[in-house]
C-alpha cells in the first residue's frame, strides 16, 4: 500500500511540474520598438513604459511561450515573439 501511494505520488509531483500559464507585466527596455506617429507622418520611437502579455506551456526546465509586448502609452504594433527556454537553477 505505501508503494502504491509513493508511485502516485511521484506520478503527480511530475505533473505539477507541467502546466500551462499566461503572464501580464509591465516592462522597460533601452531599446526602441518602431511606431508611425499620422500626424508628423513619420517614422518614431514608442517610449516606456511596455506592457506585456503572454501565453505558454512550462514542463520542467522547458518553457514554450507566446508573447506580445507594446508601449503603453504610444501608439505601437508591438512586437510578437515565440520563444522556447530552458532554465538552469544553480543550487
Amino acid at each position: 500500500m505505501k508503494s502504491t501511494f509513493a508511485a502516485i505520488l511521484l506520478t503527480l509531483s511530475n505533473l505539477a511540474m507541467a502546466a500551462p500559464f499566461a503572464e501580464i507585466g509591465l516592462a522597460v527596455s533601452d531599446g526602441c520598438l518602431t511606431d508611425y506617429d499620422e500626424k508628423t507622418q513619420k517614422s518614431g520611437c514608442s517610449n516606456n513604459p511596455f506592457g506585456l502579455i503572454a501565453i505558454g506551456y512550462a514542463w520542467e526546465d522547458f518553457t514554450l511561450e507566446l508573447e506580445h509586448r507594446s508601449s503603453l502609452i504610444e501608439k505601437d504594433k508591438g512586437i510578437n515573439s515565440v520563444m522556447v527556454k530552458y532554465r538552469i537553477e544553480l543550487k
